[in-house]
């Protein structure tokens, strides 16, 4: 008897979930391209004055949809992003990123990475939480 009522639930659900892709898809495509637009913005700012020119790694920053409608990936692809953003033995770190997404999450991220992590389909890696 609980199979049915089970299926039903899980059929509104679905229905549901499916009504909200399309709105929540837009906020974080949003969302996205405003971390990389202050990324980049971040990247150009720690830029050392002597360095006239475009800035390969603020180049490479950009925010994509992936294969589900309810995650979006930013990325910088540049060979030495990770250094930059971490540092290495021999140079300290020049966060871009990561501000970048504390700055979202300020102003709204974490409400839809909980929408996310409610949905029951979460990944790693399609969204950043902050650190809370």
């Amino acid at each position: 008897m609980t199979a049915p009522l089970d299926a039903l639930q899980s059929r509104r659900q679905a229905q549901a979930r499916a009504g909200l892709t399309p709105a929540l898809s837009a906020v974080l495509a949003r969302l996205s391209r405003a971390v990389a637009r202050d990324a980049r913005a971040r990247v150009r700012a720690n830029r050392a004055p002597d360095r006239p020119g475009p800035s390969i790694l603020a180049g490479s920053i950009d925010a994509g949809p992936t294969r589900d409608p309810l995650a979006w990936t930013v990325a910088a692809g540049a060979a030495h992003a990770v250094f930059v953003e971490f540092g290495t033995a021999r140079q300290g770190a020049d966060p871009f990123l990561s501000p970048a997404v504390e700055q979202a999450a300020s102003q709204g991220l974490r409400p839809v990475v909980a929408a996310r992590a409610d949905s029951g389909r979460t990944r790693h890696g399609t969204v950043a939480e902050p650190p809370r």
